[in-house]
């Protein structure tokens, strides 16, 4: 699964292997690119990735992505 959540101007990107413990290999080319062009139907710009493991900004953007998929809450 793969979605985003808007948060303010920016984009939460979350992309889950059903809990797998495994790293996906985009997840692993987009933190070693250090960004991206994104699109999102007729707008498109490039972004910053940042990851987020710990602390208020990492539960915020949590439980936005639970708020748009509480499946999210049982892995």
């Amino acid at each position: 699964m793969f979605m985003y959540v808007p948060r303010g101007e920016d984009l939460v990107v979350i992309g889950s292997g059903g809990g797998s413990a495994a790293t996906a290999n985009w997840y692993r080319n987009l933190m070693a690119a250090g960004g991206a062009e994104v699109q999102v139907r007729a707008d498109r710009w490039s972004v910053a990735a940042r990851k987020r493991e710990d602390g208020s900004e990492r539960d915020e953007c949590w439980s936005l992505a639970a708020a748009v998929y509480p499946g999210f809450d049982s892995y």
